[in-house]
C-alpha cells in the first residue's frame, strides 16, 4: 500500500485529535482536577471594579480560567451524569475538594439563545453537609460554597477573568433600603406551636418556578453586552437558587429567551434605573408583551440605582408576578445575590420583613405581625446593617428566620405559589425534631437548649434554635431589653451544633454580652423553634416553651472570684447564689458542677454531679495541666447555670514517663489490598521523649508482617487492629485502636444479549451487579474494552452496541466501579442475527356490524405483503369506543358511526406498521330505559306523577306515556304524558304498571310504587241550632244540635266547657238553680285526632213560678187576750211576688179570723198550746202551708183584765172605743201606737 505525505500528516492529525478526546473522556473517568489557585501579593487595578472592594477580607488569586472552563465545558456537555473533583481555595492559604456535576438553572433550550454559560452543584469531599453552587461563561468562574457551615465566594474580576476575588460572607454592607407593595397578602397563617414544616413520613416535592429577569439598559451596559449580562444573572440567579433549593427545595428555572428581555438603550428602555413602582409597572407591561403571560411564572428586573421594591405574594398571580426590582451600582457579589436579590425575591414568594427595630432605613419598614428578630435582624428578610444603633449583623446572612419559612411555605403550598410551577418528587424526607419538654428558669440567669433530630434519609443536618416571640418595636439599644413581650435573642445561621446558649457561652463567661442578646427580667413565657435542616429543603420544626419566674434570680457563682493556680487533686471550695431556685415552681434540688480546660468552649469533665443545690460544695480538681480552666455550676435537671469570674490554671504533679496514643486516624482501603501503617497515622502524648517506636498487634481478620495490614482474603468492612508505641526508654503505651473500613468489591455477573444487524441496543449490564456497601445506582461503568467489529460505546452507564452486517457470536469486557474506588470486570456476550423486514398491511375489506354486535376480524379480511412470505397473525388493538378480545371487537354500549380501529400483523418475530381503517356501525333503535318510580300521596288528594321524568332514551327520542295497568281502588289516567291519581283512602306500597313508547316503535313497561298515607281532616263546627230548656231543668247536647262538617265521617265526641251559671258533666248542661235568661255555653267537637273550632251556644233558659216559701211560726199571749199574728214576715217567694193569706183553721178554743193579710187570734179564756195552720198564696195562684204554734198563759190580776174578763168581752169594746177617741182627737200615728201597745 502506498501512503503519501499528505496521507501520513492526516493520519497523525486524526491519532493526535483523538488522544485529546481520550484524554477529555480520561478526566471526567478519573474525576479529579487540581487547579491552580495563586495568591496575588497586592491589588491590581482591575481588582478595584470588585463591588466589594475596599470592604471585605479578600483575598486575589490568580488561575488559568481556560483550563477551568475547557474541563467544566467538558462536564456539561457530557452525555452521562459525570462527576469532577476539582480544588478550591480556603482560608490561611489552604484548599480544599468538591465533588461538583452539571445543574443547569435555565430551560433545556437555554443554549440556543446564549451558549457557553453553564451552572454546577457540588458537596465538599468529605463533608458532604457543605454544598455550593458554581458557574462558568464569558465572565469567568465564580462559586459559593460552603467550609465549615460558613459561606466563601468566589467572583470574577470583570474584565480580567483569570482573576478572581475569595472573601467570606461580608461583614460590612452597602447602604441599601427596599420597599414592599402590599397588593397582595399571603393566606393568612395561624402561629402557634408547629410540627414539621412538612411531613416526615411523605416524600418532599422540589418545585421549579419559570423566572423571567429584565434588565435596564444601564446594568447591561455595566457588563458591556448584552451576553455579559445574561453571564451575570446567571450567576446571582445560581446564587439565589442555592439558598433556596437549600431552604425550601424550590429552584427558579430561567426561561429559555431571557435574554431578549436585557435593555441596551439608556434613552429608550421602559425603566427609572431607580426601583419605584413605575419601573414594576414597565416590566410587567414588557414581560406580559414580550414573553406572554403563560410563558413564566415570576419575573424581576436587574438595575444599577441603589434599592429594591417588590409586592408581596406576587408569584403566579396574572397581571402581578413581574412586581419586583433588585438595583445596586455594583450589581456583583453576594451583596446583591444572596442579600438583594433573594430578599426581593423572597416577598414575591410571599415573605414580609422579620426584623423588630425601628432605627434609621428600619422605621417605616417593620412588619408587625411577622417582626420575630429582634433589632436589624439577621436573616434574609432582615435589614441588618442599616438599623444604624440597632444592627445586630453588618449584613444579612444566608438563611430565613422560621416565620418566613412559615410564610414562604404556606404560600407555596396554600396561597397563589400552589397555582404554577412544575413539582418532582425529590426522594428526600423531611428531618424529624425534637426541642424537649419546658421548663421553668430564674429570672437574669443565663441556660442552654439542646435539641434533637433524626432523619429518613440519613442525611448529615444543620440546625438552628430561634426565639419566636414579637412584642413591642424597640428604637435603640436601650429598648432592646425584657419588657415582657419582645424578643429578646437573635437568630444565628444554622450550624452543626445541637446546643445553643442563651445569651453566647463565652458572652456569659467574659461578662459582656452583644446587641442582640439580653437576659430576660419579667415574668414571662419564652418560644423558642428548635429547627433541623437536611439542606436539600426538608426542614424539622418543634417548639419549647421557657417560663422566667422573676421571683427567683439571678443564679450566679461568686466564687472562685480571682484567676487563681492550682496543684491536681487540689480542693476548690465553689460558691453560688441560690437564689430561690430551689423553691418552687423551679425546684432544682441538686446542681452539677463543670470543668471547662479550653477557657469555656467546652465544659466536658465532672468536678461533681447531683450535690444539693445549697450555695457551696468542696471538689478535687484533676491532676492534669491546664493554664484556662473555668467552673460551671449549673441544675441538675433544668437548663440554667452560671459561669465562676475566675480563670484556673492547674498543674499535673506527676511525671509523665509513658507515651499515650491520643489520637488514632481513621483508614479505609479495597478489598485485596494491605495497607502500611506509620508513626504520622498517631498523635503522641509523652513529656519526656521524642523518639517512639510503632507496634501493631496481631488481630482478627487480618495478618501483621512489621506494620503492614495484610486483611484476610475475602473479607470486606470494619477491622480493629492495635496499636502501641514505645519510646526510646521502651516504655509503651496502653493499647489503642485502629478502624480501617475495607471496602468490598463490586461483584458482577455476565451477561448475554442479542440483536439484529443494524440495530443499536443499549444494555444495563449493571443491573445484576451489586456491590454490598453501594447502591446499585451509583456504581460506574468505568472501562469497555472491546476489539470486535461492531461500535460499542458507554451511554448513560449503560453499554451500546450497534450492530454492523456482520453476524455471530461476540463478546466485550467491561469494568464496573464503586464509589470508594474498586473495580471489578464482567462480560457481555451476544450474538448479532440477520434482520428481518416486517410485514405490511395494504388494505382492508369494507367492514360492518350492527349496534351492539360484536364482529370477530381475521387476517383474510386484509391485504397484506411480506418479504420472506411468513405466515402472518392478525393484531387488533384496542381504541375509542370499542374494546378487543381475540380479535372481536365489541363497539360501546349503544355506539353507531364510524369506528377507527387499528390493527397489525406480526410475521412470527417482527409487527407492521400499524394500519387504521374504519368499521360501520349500523344504529340500531333502543327501546326507553325506564326507572322504578316512587310516589307519596297524601289521602282525599289528586296528584300529577311524573313517571317520564328519570325515564331516558338513548337516541334521545321524546317519549310517551302510552298506557296504564291499574286495578286498585283509586281512580288513575293519562293527563298531559304524566299520570293522574286521585287518592281516597290510605294505602301502601301499592304498584302498578305503566307503558313508555320512544315513538320509533320502541316500548318499555315501567311500574310506580304508590302510598297514600291518612292525613286527618280537622272537623269544622259551623254552627249550633238553638236550644231551649226551662228553669232549674238540665238539657243534653246532641250531634244532632250541631252542624258540623266532618269529611272524614270519624264518630265525634262533644266537648263542652264548664262555665258560669251552669254546671256540666259530659254533654248535659243544668242551669244554676232558679237562674233563667240566656246561657253562653263554649262547645267543640273531636273526631278522635283533632279539635274542631269552638263555638258559643245560646241556651234559652225559660223562668217557672216557684211555690212560696211559708215557714212555721210561734206567738204567746195571756188568755182573752186578741193578738195580730203577722205569719208572712218569715215566709218568702223565689220571684218576689205578693203573698196573701187565703185560708186558716185552728185547732183549739182560740178563735181566729184573716184580717189585714194576718192572722187575728182570740185567746181563750184559760191558758193552753194551740195550733194554727195557713196557707199562703203567691200572685200566679201558687200556694204553701205552714203552721203557728199559740201559747196562752194565764190572765193577770189587774183591774183592766179583771173588768174585761168579766164583762165577757166588754173590755175590748171599751178600748176600742178609746182608740176611736185618739183618733178623733189625737193624731193618729199616737191612736196606732197606743193601739199597738195593746
Amino acid at each position: 500500500m502506498k501512503f503519501t505525505m499528505k496521507t501520513t500528516l492526516f493520519r497523525l492529525f486524526l491519532f493526535i485529535l483523538l488522544a485529546h478526546i481520550f484524554k477529555s473522556h480520561l478526566v471526567l473517568a478519573n474525576s479529579q482536577q487540581n487547579w491552580q489557585w495563586i495568591k496575588l501579593a497586592g491589588k491590581q487595578d482591575s481588582v478595584a471594579l470588585h463591588p466589594s472592594a475596599q470592604r471585605l477580607d479578600e483575598s486575589y488569586l490568580q488561575t488559568d480560567v481556560s483550563i477551568i472552563k475547557n474541563q467544566l465545558t467538558l462536564l456539561a456537555t457530557h452525555s452521562d451524569s459525570s462527576a469532577l473533583v476539582i480544588t478550591l481555595p480556603a482560608p490561611n492559604n489552604q484548599t480544599i475538594q468538591y465533588k461538583i456535576s452539571y445543574s443547569p438553572i435555565y430551560a433545556s433550550s437555554f443554549h440556543s439563545f446564549t451558549p457557553s454559560i453553564y451552572t454546577f452543584k457540588g458537596t465538599q469531599v468529605g463533608a458532604e453537609q457543605n454544598t455550593g453552587r458554581f458557574d462558568i461563561g464569558e465572565l469567568g468562574f465564580n462559586g459559593m460554597y460552603q467550609i465549615n457551615g460558613e459561606l466563601y465566594f468566589i467572583d470574577a474580576i470583570k474584565g480580567s477573568p483569570d482573576l478572581v476575588a475569595f472573601y467570606p460572607q461580608p461583614k460590612q454592607k452597602l447602604r441599601f433600603v427596599d420597599s414592599v407593595i402590599q397588593h397582595f397578602q399571603p393566606t393568612p397563617i395561624t402561629l402557634a406551636k408547629r410540627g414539621s414544616f412538612t411531613d416526615s413520613n411523605t416524600t418532599l416535592q422540589n418545585i421549579t418556578y419559570r423566572i423571567a429577569i429584565a434588565s435596564s439598559a444601564e446594568y447591561t451596559d455595566f457588563f458591556g453586552s448584552v451576553s455579559a449580562a445574561q453571564n451575570a444573572i446567571v450567576t446571582t440567579m445560581n446564587r439565589v437558587n442555592q439558598v433556596y433549593q437549600q431552604e425550601f427545595g424550590i429552584q427558579f428555572q430561567l426561561i429559555a429567551n431571557n435574554s431578549t428581555l436585557l435593555q441596551t438603550n439608556a434613552n429608550t428602555d421602559p425603566f427609572a434605573n431607580s426601583p419605584e413602582e413605575a419601573d414594576l409597572t414597565a416590566n410587567q407591561t414588557l414581560l406580559d408583551t414580550q414573553i406572554g403571560d403563560a410563558n413564566y411564572d415570576i419575573g424581576h428586573v436587574f438595575l444599577t440605582g441603589n434599592g429594591g421594591l417588590a409586592g408581596v405574594g406576587v408569584t403566579c398571580l396574572t397581571g402581578h408576578k413581574a412586581s419586583a426590582a433588585t438595583g445596586l451600582e455594583n450589581p456583583t457579589g453576594d451583596v446583591f445575590a444572596v442579600e438583594l436579590a433573594s430578599h426581593e425575591i423572597g416577598h414575591q414568594m410571599g415573605a414580609n420583613h422579620s426584623f423588630n427595630g425601628t432605627d434609621e432605613f428600619c422605621d417605616g419598614s417593620r412588619n408587625a405581625s411577622t417582626a420575630y428578630e429582634t433589632g436589624s435582624g439577621s436573616s434574609i428578610m432582615s435589614y441588618a446593617g442599616i438599623c444604624d444603633s440597632q444592627n445586630i449583623e453588618s449584613g444579612s446572612l444566608a438563611f430565613f428566620h422560621s416565620i418566613s419559612l412559615d410564610e414562604i411555605n404556606n404560600f407555596v403550598n396554600n396561597g397563589a405559589g400552589a397555582t404554577c410551577g412544575n413539582t418532582s418528587n425529590s426522594l428526600n424526607h423531611a428531618p424529624i425534631s425534637n426541642a424537649g419538654q419546658d421548663f421553668t428558669i430564674p429570672a437574669n440567669t443565663p441556660f442552654v437548649l439542646t435539641g434533637n433530630a433524626t432523619d429518613a434519609d440519613n442525611d448529615v443536618l444543620t440546625y438552628s434554635w430561634e426565639q419566636f416571640d414579637k412584642g413591642l418595636a424597640s428604637s435603640s439599644p436601650a429598648d432592646m431589653i425584657d419588657d415582657g413581650t419582645r424578643p429578646l435573642f437573635r437568630a444565628y445561621q444554622p450550624g452543626n451544633s445541637k446546643v445553643r446558649y442563651f445569651p453566647r457561652l463565652q458572652d456569659v463567661i467574659d461578662g459582656n454580652l452583644v446587641l442582640g442578646e439580653t437576659y430576660p427580667l419579667t415574668d414571662r413565657t419564652l418560644n423558642f423553634r428548635f429547627l433541623s435542616r437536611d439542606n436539600k429543603g426538608g426542614i424539622g420544626d418543634d417548639s419549647t416553651q421557657i417560663q422566667v419566674e422573676a421571683s427567683a434570680g439571678p443564679f450566679t457563682v461568686t466564687s472562685p472570684a480571682i484567676n487563681k493556680s492550682l496543684n491536681g487533686n487540689d480542693n476548690l471550695t465553689i460558691n453560688w447564689q441560690v437564689a430561690n431556685t430551689d423553691q418552687a415552681p423551679i425546684s432544682c434540688s441538686q446542681v452539677d458542677i463543670m470543668l471547662s480546660t479550653d477557657n469555656g468552649i467546652t465544659f466536658t469533665q465532672a468536678l461533681t454531679i447531683q450535690t444539693a443545690n445549697d450555695g457551696n460544695e468542696t471538689v478535687t480538681v484533676p491532676n492534669i495541666d491546664v493554664n484556662q480552666a473555668r467552673v460551671m455550676v449549673k441544675c441538675s435537671d433544668n437548663v440554667f447555670y452560671n459561669i465562676a469570674p475566675a480563670r484556673l490554671s492547674i498543674s499535673n504533679t506527676q511525671v509523665q514517663d509513658t507515651p499515650d496514643i491520643r489520637q488514632v486516624t481513621t483508614k479505609k482501603m479495597n478489598q485485596g489490598d494491605n495497607i502500611t501503617l506509620s508513626l504520622n497515622d498517631v498523635t503522641i502524648d509523652d513529656n519526656d521523649s521524642t523518639v517512639f517506636t510503632l507496634n501493631v498487634l496481631e488481630g482478627n481478620n487480618y495478618q501483621v508482617q512489621g506494620t503492614t495490614v495484610i486483611p484476610n482474603d475475602q473479607f470486606s468492612g470494619s477491622l480493629s487492629v492495635g496499636l502501641t508505641v514505645s519510646d526510646e526508654s521502651n516504655n509503651t503505651s496502653s493499647q489503642a485502636t485502629m478502624l480501617i473500613t475495607i471496602n468490598a468489591l463490586p461483584t458482577t455477573v455476565d451477561d448475554v444479549a442479542s440483536l439484529l444487524t443494524g440495530q443499536t441496543l443499549k444494555f444495563d449490564v449493571l443491573a445484576n451487579d451489586n456491590d454490598t456497601e453501594t447502591a446499585n445506582n451509583l456504581l460506574q461503568i468505568s472501562q469497555i474494552t472491546y476489539t470486535g467489529p461492531h461500535s460499542v460505546s458507554q451511554v448513560n452507564n449503560q453499554i451500546q452496541i450497534v450492530a454492523s452486517d456482520t453476524v455471530g457470536a461476540d463478546s466485550l469486557i467491561y469494568t464496573v466501579s464503586d464509589t470508594d474506588g474498586g473495580t471489578a470486570t464482567g462480560q457481555l456476550s451476544f450474538t448479532v442475527a440477520a434482520s428481518n423486514t416486517k410485514p405490511i398491511i395494504q388494505g382492508v375489506d369494507n367492514l360492518t356490524t350492527n349496534e351492539d354486535m360484536p364482529i370477530t376480524l381475521s387476517i383474510n379480511q386484509f391485504t397484506t405483503q411480506d418479504t420472506e412470505n411468513d405466515a402472518l397473525s392478525l393484531i387488533v388493538l384496542n381504541g375509542d369506543n370499542y374494546t378487543v378480545q381475540n380479535n372481536q371487537i365489541t363497539p360501546a354500549n349503544n355506539f353507531n358511526g364510524n369506528l377507527t380501529v387499528s390493527a397489525k400483523v406480526n410475521d412470527g418475530e417482527l409487527d407492521s406498521d400499524t394500519f387504521s381503517f374504519n368499521l360501520t356501525v349500523t344504529p340500531v333503535n333502543d327501546a326507553p330505559l325506564v326507572a322504578r318510580d316512587n310516589a307519596t300521596l297524601a289521602d282525599n288528594t289528586s296528584n300529577l306523577i311524573d313517571v317520564l321524568a328519570n325515564d331516558t332514551d338513548i337516541e334521545s327520542d321524546p317519549l310517551t306515556l302510552a298506557s296504564i295497568n291499574y286495578t286498585g281502588v283509586h281512580t288513575v289516567s293519562i293527563e298531559n304524558n304524566q299520570i293522574r291519581f286521585n287518592a281516597n283512602s290510605a294505602i301502601t306500597n301499592e304498584t302498578f304498571s305503566y307503558q313508555v313508547s320512544d315513538n320509533q316503535g320502541g316500548t318499555s313497561t315501567g311500574s310506580v310504587t304508590v302510598t297514600v298515607n291518612f292525613v286527618d281532616t280537622v272537623p269544622v263546627l259551623n254552627a249550633i241550632l238553638p236550644l231551649t230548656t226551662n228553669e232549674d231543668t238540665a238539657i243534653t247536647i246532641k250531634l244532632a244540635d250541631l252542624d258540623v262538617s266532618n269529611d272524614d265521617q270519624d264518630p265525634l265526641t262533644i266537648m263542652i266547657t264548664a262555665g258560669n251559671d251552669y254546671q256540666v258533666s259530659g254533654t248535659t248542661i243544668t242551669p244554676n238553680v232558679n237562674f233563667n235568661g240566656n246561657l253562653l255555653v263554649p262547645i267543640k267537637v273531636n273526631d278522635g285526632i283533632s279539635n274542631s273550632n269552638e263555638k258559643l251556644a245560646t241556651i234559652t233558659v225559660n223562668a217557672i213560678n216557684d211555690l212560696p216559701i211559708a215557714s212555721n211560726d210561734t206567738a204567746s199571749v195571756q188568755a182573752g187576750n186578741t193578738i195580730d199574728i203577722n205569719v208572712l214576715a218569715n215566709d218568702s217567694d223565689i220571684e218576689s211576688n205578693t203573698l196573701t193569706i187565703v185560708d186558716a183553721t185552728i185547732t183549739g178554743n182560740g178563735q181566729i179570723e184573716i184580717i189585714n193579710n194576718q192572722i187575728r187570734y182570740f185567746a181563750p179564756s184559760t191558758a193552753s198550746n194551740e195550733i194554727i195552720n195557713y196557707s199562703i198564696q203567691d200572685q200566679d195562684g201558687a200556694t204553701a202551708s205552714a203552721s203557728v204554734r199559740v201559747t196562752v198563759s194565764s190572765a193577770s190580776n189587774n183591774t183592766d183584765n179583771n173588768n174585761s174578763n168579766s164583762s165577757s168581752g166588754g173590755g175590748s169594746l171599751n178600748w176600742w172605743l178609746l182608740a176611736l177617741l185618739c183618733c178623733m182627737y189625737l193624731n193618729r200615728q199616737f191612736c196606732l201606737g197606743k193601739t199597738a201597745k195593746q
